[in-house]
């Protein structure tokens, strides 16, 4: 797959950035897949800041389709799921409460599956101005860190190891 990507980018340049999009898209929905790879491969073959606002872009978007499909198509399924969970009860107390803040400090850990938040988030009262607000401001950091690290691999991957490590 790098290898692919990676030859697209550099024959055209435009295609590479668009399916980097669609990619980071479909990865914001599904959990446990490599989104910082793929934003650290896409730093690699352009400025930090292209792969920041792309890999953004991208993670935005697949998270409010993600929202929006859960909360008018799956509500009552979802909601189903969520009550199995020991973690989903307490976070969707959380939500109903301080739905903005905990979107904004979901998204701003690391560790935090984002097809989860958007899940949890989807089968709660959050308003969907808050959620995408929350979404926008919590996505900035991680995609910064794993958009810097990814610039920085070729030219320095001791410092590269240094700054994720520090960040996670």
């Amino acid at each position: 797959m790098e290898i692919f990507f990676t030859t697209m980018i550099e024959e055209r340049p435009a295609i590479g950035l668009l399916l980097a999009f669609c990619l980071l898209a479909v990865l914001s929905c599904v959990p446990f897949l490599p989104t910082p790879l793929v934003v650290g491969l896409l730093a690699t073959q352009f400025d930090w800041y292209v792969a920041f606002a792309v890999s953004l872009a991208g993670n935005i978007v697949g998270s409010l389709v993600m929202f929006l499909f859960m909360r008018k198509l799956l509500r009552q399924h979802a909601a189903r799921q969520l009550a199995k969970y020991t973690y989903g009860k307490q976070f969707e107390s959380l939500m109903q409460q301080h739905g903005f803040l905990a979107v904004l400090i979901g998204r701003i850990i690391p560790i935090m599956p984002s097809a989860a938040l958007n899940t949890i988030a989807s089968v709660t009262g959050i308003s969907f101005t808050a959620f995408c607000v929350a979404t926008c401001i919590g996505k900035m950091p991680n995609l910064l860190v794993y958009s810097l690290a990814g610039s920085e691999l070729q030219n320095s991957p001791m410092l590269t190891a240094a700054f994720v490590l520090l960040y996670v």
